[in-house]
């Protein structure tokens, strides 16, 4: 039974090799799950199937995990509220899902929401390391070079980057959609 949910959100993993054991260990330095838990806290943490997905995407995986925990925590007969924490990217996507549910007038149920190393104005790779990048990747044929570019390329990475070598088009798509909301 659900009782006290705190929902971790994860962060960027565009290669999405970070799963659950890793990400446990990860967040529970310092004892920090192993003492909620100790409190009576349910954790839940959402391990996202492809963790360099558009932001808005993975804020509708979010948003429909909320809902489900809510269900549970109605059914349970549970007066509790969540608890929602945001690591790196998954800051942004909690932030962009709770918006979104308030500003369509979907109840989150949510009293508290952390973001910790999230880039909320923008995450900033020097476009001279970028274009490096990209010069080793296409002409050198340097594996490590292609996997870094990969990553680079992917939607979260261009919606987080200030500046992206390619274009900054995502990043501008991001917060037009957020000004939309």
């Amino acid at each position: 039974k659900l009782r006290k949910p705190i929902i971790i959100s994860d962060g960027f993993d565009p290669t999405n090799t970070r799963h659950f054991n890793e990400l446990y260990d990860l967040l529970n330095r310092e004892n920090f799950i192993e003492k909620a838990r100790a409190e009576g806290f349910d954790i839940v943490i959402l391990d996202y199937t492809d963790g360099g997905d558009y932001i808005q995407r993975n804020a509708y995986v979010l948003i429909s995990l909320i809902n489900t925990i809510n269900s549970h925590l109605s059914y349970n007969h549970s007066a509790s509220q969540l608890i929602v924490i945001g690591r790196s990217m998954g800051g942004l996507i909690s932030r962009y899902a709770l918006y979104y549910m308030e500003q369509n007038l979907l109840t989150h149920n949510t009293r508290l929401y952390i973001s910790f190393d999230s880039p909320h104005l923008g995450a900033n790779i020097p476009l001279g390391d970028q274009l490096w990048l990209d010069f080793f990747a296409t002409y050198a044929g340097k594996q490590s070079a292609i996997d870094a570019i990969a990553q680079l390329n992917t939607p979260a990475a261009q919606q987080m980057l200030v500046y992206h070598f390619s274009s900054n088009s995502l990043r501008e798509t991001l917060i037009k959609d957020i000004n939309k909301l």
